[in-house]
């Protein structure tokens, strides 16, 4: 990567030159009987039985029969809860599933990896700080053209930031940007089956470049540290800590606000909005959060995007998947408007506005 700054005063328009996203529904889609039976810890999985008898005291003591009856009524409380039926567990390294997307995106965009200027990956479960998931990606891919690459992180706002700080250095420089945003997250919560339950691991990645017009219509989104808002989400030696209950009022309200609040901004309706991406922590959160924007922005009409309850909720990398995914299935036509929207930690809160093109 090379930029002569002492004569760079151009704006380079920003165009999505491709797209892809890992596709292990075949290969590594974990069902909720699987999981009760193979992945939780016997400690954890002892746990939830006690659910549907209190008197349990071993799971030795259990028949075969029985076992099989604890594990349906586990994985039917799964469903029932909080709406996930199965997630993607990869048992590879990070890096490993991010080149699944990166591949993709880059046979998209008819690009090998030597064209590509930068690599920046999004994620918030990298096996080691250094060196970045994003070098180990450049060693995987064989990007032998001396790229620069780096790591970002901002719990699941990742994945707006790595977009946005992705077509800025596009923007500036001219760069042909291959942005992966990752996650391992059944990591992020290796204790207790109530949360384990929720996560799936995935990747979706861009290639940004210059073209010929701005496919980017807009980018927003704030931090609110404040009223004690900075400790609702925090990291925990064994995964994350978090206030589920003030998570998801501050998502019913604030996100909402946001989306209005920049059609606003912008003088346009919300009904423009062709399709909506969300980052979705559980099937019941999307619910909640649908109800109170259609409450707030009765002119909202965008399909809504995403499977959390088929996939599971894999933090950072929950909407770029998802776009991706419906961009390869023939889902999103020309001239569409789509938003992506994510919230986290902090409290952190974003969005960006593509048409497609």
């Amino acid at each position: 990567m090379y930029a002569d700054l002492r004569y760079n005063s151009r704006i380079f328009p920003c165009t999505i030159l491709g797209v892809g996203h890992t596709d292990l529904e075949n290969s590594h889609l974990v069902s909720n009987e699987q999981f009760i039976g193979q992945f939780l810890s016997p400690s954890d999985r002892l746990e939830l039985f006690k659910k549907f008898d209190p008197a349990l005291k071993t799971l030795k003591s259990l028949s075969r029969s029985a076992r099989r009856e604890f594990i349906a009524l586990g994985a039917k409380d799964f469903e029932e809860s909080m709406g996930i039926k199965s997630r993607i567990i990869f048992p590879g390294p990070i890096h490993k599933l991010a080149a699944i997307a990166a591949r993709k995106a880059l046979e998209h965009a008819q690009l090998e990896a030597t064209d590509i200027d930068l690599v920046l990956v999004g994620t918030n479960t990298p096996e080691r700080q250094y060196p970045s998931t994003a070098d180990e990606l450049i060693l995987e891919l064989g990007a032998c053209q001396n790229p620069f690459g780096f790591n970002m992180n901002e719990a699941c706002t990742t994945g707006m930031a790595a977009v946005f700080t992705a077509a800025a250095m596009v923007r500036s420089f001219g760069f042909r940007v291959l942005v992966v945003m990752v996650d391992k997250a059944t990591r992020l919560a290796d204790r207790g089956y109530k949360r384990r339950n929720l996560f799936g691991d995935q990747a979706g990645a861009f290639i940004l470049g210059p073209g010929q017009v701005n496919v980017f219509r807009f980018f927003a989104g704030g931090i609110d540290p404040f009223v004690g808002n900075i400790n609702t989400i925090v990291q925990a030696k064994d995964g994350f800590e978090q206030d589920g209950a003030k998570v998801l009022a501050y998502m019913a309200k604030e996100v909402p606000k946001h989306l209005r609040s920049t059609f606003e901004k912008l003088g346009m309706n919300i009904s423009a909005i062709d399709h909506w991406f969300p980052h979705t922590p559980s099937v019941r959160a999307l619910d909640r959060l649908h109800a109170r924007l259609l409450h707030l922005c009765p002119d909202f009409r965008a399909t809504i995007h995403g499977d959390v309850a088929r996939f599971g909720n894999s933090s950072c990398a929950t909407t770029p998947w998802a776009i991706s995914r419906a961009w390869h299935a023939g889902q999103l036509k020309t001239g569409d408007l789509i938003v992506a929207t994510a919230f986290g930690a902090g409290m952190s809160l974003g969005s960006y506005g593509v048409v497609v093109s």
